[in-house]
Parts: C-alpha cells; structure tokens; sequence
C-alpha cells in the first residue's frame, strides 16, 4: 500500500516539477562555460531566483499565494455568501499577504535547518520529519497566522488570545488531514529549494481555508 501511494504522491509532483526542473538545470555539466546570453537571459535569470536569490523568492511566493487565496475566497464569500453587493476589502488582502511573507521566511529557514538535521529520503526520515514539522512547526505556523492578523486588525492582545483559544484546534485538526499527506511526498521526492514553490496548489487551497476561518464565525 505505500508503494501505491509513493508512486502516486510522484506522479503528482512530478507533472509539476520536473518539467520546470529540466528547463532550469538542462545544460549546466554539459554547458557550464556557456555565458548566460548564450542559454538565455530568462533561463539565466530563473536560475537565480532559485539559486541565488531563493530566500527572496520563497517570501514573495508564499506572500503572493497568500494575497492570491483571500481574493478567490473573497470572490467565493461574494458569489455564494448571499450578498447584495459585491464587496471587496483589500486591506483584508493585504494583512493576508504580510502574514504570509512572515509564514514564507520561516517556512525556508525550517526546512533547510530540518533537512540538515535529518537528511536522507528514508521512510523512517521522512516519519520524523513530518512529526517535526506537524507537532512543532504547524502550530507555530497557525499561532503567528491569528495572532499577526488581529494585529494588523488593531484587536487587542486578550480579543487575539480568544480568537486564537477558540479556532486553533479546529485548523490544527484539518492543517494535519491536509498537510501530513502533502508533507511526505514533499519530503520524499522534492529537493529543497523546490519544496515551497512546488507545494503551493495545496497552499492556495489551505490558505482559502484559512481565510474563511478567520473572517467567518465559524
């Protein structure tokens, strides 16, 4: 039953990921003396953004799928909420985005820190890296989402620690039915610097979630 799941979790990532893989890397044993004209300016220039520059496009990644999830769940809250008029707040979209640019820096910090702790493809390294991340990094992940939102809000601490009591577990429940599945095909098959890139269709789901949790009486 793993290999069923494996090979499926693969398959998955792989339409996603490979092809763009191959577009970044192809060339660089065989061409490695060619000047970046030669291969193209934006090959060149992905390859930064990856290589490079990966700390800065992690952040506005995660930042950007963020302010890209409230706008659809916004434009779903609108369409199917029963309201009159179509009313949208981009400040909403905003406080989304900065605490999603928060959420990107740490989640590049953790992952590099986690697999040079448990480096390895292993299922007994991928166990431990999932009950790592799911038991220390997602509550941290979802306190920093309801405490920094009721701040951008102006809410007052007690409101933030009320909300924070009365939703955290809920979202903890449903963040580890999406994420533990998610996490070890992650940790399985992708190489860091793709890991927060290549995740981000599950991301605009969860963050759609999110986003109605926080703005909803629920």
């Amino acid at each position: 039953m793993q290999s069923i799941v494996i090979g499926r979790s693969q398959l998955y990532l792989s339409r996603i990921c490979l092809p763009f893989n191959y577009l970044l890397w192809r060339g660089t044993s065989n061409n490695a003396s060619k000047k970046p004209s030669e291969k193209g300016y934006l090959l060149h220039g992905l390859r930064q953004l990856f290589g490079k520059y990966l700390y800065i496009t992690n952040t506005v990644t995660s930042a950007a799928i963020m302010g890209f999830s409230d706008i659809l769940q916004q434009h779903a809250e609108n369409v199917h909420g029963g309201r009159q008029k179509y009313v949208f707040d981009w400040k909403r979209t905003l406080n989304m985005m900065e605490v999603g640019a928060v959420q990107g820096i740490l989640s590049h910090v953790f992952y590099l820190i986690l697999d040079k702790q448990l480096p390895g493809t292993q299922l007994s390294t991928i166990a431990k890296k999932i009950a790592v991340d799911q038991i220390i990094f997602s509550p941290i992940c979802i306190t920093i989402f309801f405490l920094g939102m009721q701040f951008l809000e102006s809410r007052s601490w007690e409101s933030s620690v009320q909300e924070l009591k009365e939703k955290f577990l809920f979202v903890y429940v449903v963040d580890c039915i999406v994420w533990i599945p998610s996490q070890f095909a992650n940790f399985y098959y992708l190489p860091p610097r793709f890991r927060v890139l290549c995740l981000s269709a599950v991301s605009v789901v969860y963050n759609m979630f999110l986003s109605f949790i926080k703005h909803n009486n629920v």
